[in-house]
């Protein structure tokens, strides 16, 4: 229950993707598509039926993708103890 919540708040972001496109294999084998144009394009297929509850936990993330297909760059803020 609490992964299909995570995941639902994950992929609700993923919907705001305006340039590229950006495919999805979610663990339990469905098909998701965010953007349409497809001039970047990217596929993800998650392996754990956790990885949306971890990226809520691992929380801040931040991930830019530009229009150059070379350019992708991931920042995760780590909590200072």
């Amino acid at each position: 229950m609490i992964n299909q919540i995570s995941d639902k708040i994950v992929f609700s972001g993923l919907k705001l993707i305006k340039y590229g496109k950006l495919n999805v294999t979610t663990f339990q084998n469905k098909k998701l598509q965010f953007g349409d144009d497809g001039s970047l394009e990217a596929s993800i297929k998650i392996n754990k039926p956790d990885f949306s509850k971890n990226i809520i936990n691992d929380f801040p993330v931040e991930v830019t993708l530009k229009s150059d297909p070379n350019t992708i760059t991931v920042k995760k803020y780590l909590p200072k103890n």
